[in-house]
């Protein structure tokens, strides 16, 4: 009970008056002429590329002698699996502080990629090389999870090396907000998958046609990833959520400032075996890859990488709809469901896309109808950011079939 409690106090840390909204958004490097990935290694690597940026932040962050990460006080910079590079910005009140933020990230990196003939790439996973061309960064616990993934799932390594997301996080104010959002968050896990697609490159099963990244992670690890079974329970709450997630394999941690694999040992027992402060629950929080996670935000995970006019206007979608407590309490009443229901609803979406139906409702209409909230909520300064996603859902498009269609053109 003491260990539950520490991550119950945690999450109440957690709790904000203000309602604020982060991005981050990760980005494949590539060559400009092949669009090949570009390795952390070598002459010319991301190592490099991150060497040539530092002096424009405060802090350097190193892993095993390497350079792995760059912040100050506005933005982060971090490397995936494969070298994918995320921007993670701080919260912010509006949408066009957010773009302030990222345009001066475009400002200070297009010079050090044009210098190598390199360019961003803005998708959900990657544009040319195969998986198992990637090399992984140097950082111990991607080899830990490389590891794992391979007898959990058959997308471990694709997932690792091979995507990009676009995550957006949302303030709770208390511990009844934090449940009315997340589980709305979770309802609307399949249409923001759909809205945006961005997976062009991946093959998917015969019968799929939409949401890449949905297909992938759910062939990760089931026991870390989809929906916790147990938030439409009746006592769902940050103790509960606390409970479902010490339930899962921790994969590694950290013993003595070291980082050691765990394999399948679940998050409560190494907690017995080696005690817990903040910077272990924070990892282990981590270790959860749900559509929905919670930290001491809400992050909702659905969002591949997309180009920055569209993840601006999917982070006005997102602020706009959770903005008015009381528009979503009347939203939640209209679908009460199960977590069956939400994970049938992924299946479906993948299959048909807008044509879906689900919880008895047309998935084309649904967004609309998220596009109407969020409208009605925000001021005009933040409503105009909507609008390239919303005249790509309104023609039933997502992002994926546009940049199929840019590249029969070309």
């Amino acid at each position: 009970m003491k260990n539950i409690k520490k991550f119950v106090e945690y999450f109440k840390e957690g709790c904000k008056n203000e309602f604020k909204i982060g991005l981050e958004i990760e980005h494949f490097i590539v060559k400009k002429n092949t669009l090949e990935s570009v390795s952390y290694y070598g002459e010319n690597g991301v190592k490099k590329i991150l060497e040539e940026l530092a002096h424009h932040f405060q802090e350097t962050v190193y892993e095993q002698g390497e350079i792995i990460g760059l912040s100050n006080k506005s933005a982060y910079i971090t490397l995936e699996p494969g070298s994918q590079m995320e921007l993670s910005m701080i919260s912010c009140q509006n949408i066009g502080e957010i773009k302030e933020i990222y345009d001066w990230f475009l400002e200070i990196l297009q010079p050090v990629l044009e210098r190598h003939s390199y360019q961003l790439y803005y998708g959900g996973y990657l544009p040319k090389n195969k998986v198992e061309d990637i090399p992984l960064i140097p950082k111990k616990r991607y080899e830990f999870m490389d590891q794992y993934f391979k007898k959990t799932g058959i997308y471990g390594k694709d997932m690792m090396r091979g995507t990009a997301s676009c995550q957006i996080s949302i303030d709770y104010c208390d511990e009844e907000d934090f449940i009315l959002k997340y589980r709305i968050a979770n309802i609307l896990v399949p249409v923001l998958y759909l809205i945006t697609d961005n997976t062009v490159k991946f093959k998917l099963p015969s019968g799929k046609r939409f949401a890449g990244r949905a297909e992938i992670w759910e062939h990760v690890d089931k026991e870390r990833t989809g929906i916790p079974l147990c938030i439409f329970d009746s006592d769902f709450s940050f103790k509960k959520y606390t409970e479902c997630i010490q339930k899962v394999p921790a994969i590694f941690s950290y013993v003595n400032n070291q980082c050691v694999y765990t394999d399948e040992k679940r998050i409560e027992s190494l907690i017995d075996e080696y005690g817990l402060d903040e910077e272990l629950v924070q990892h282990y929080l981590s270790m959860v890859f749900y559509d929905v996670r919670l930290k001491q935000y809400i992050e909702i995970r659905p969002g591949d990488s997309m180009p920055i006019e569209y993840a601006l206007a999917y982070a006005a979608l997102i602020k706009g709809f959770f903005s008015n407590q009381n528009k979503l309490k009347d939203f939640y009443l209209q679908y009460q469901v199960k977590s069956e229901d939400i994970q049938q609803a992924k299946e479906e979406v993948m299959k048909k896309g807008y044509d879906a139906v689900i919880y008895h409702k047309n998935v084309h209409e649904m967004a609309m109808e998220l596009f109407q909230m969020a409208e009605d909520n925000l001021e005009e300064e933040d409503r105009a950011f909507l609008i390239p996603l919303y005249n790509l859902v309104e023609n039933r498009r997502t992002i994926a079939e546009e940049n199929r269609k840019e590249e029969e053109r070309q």
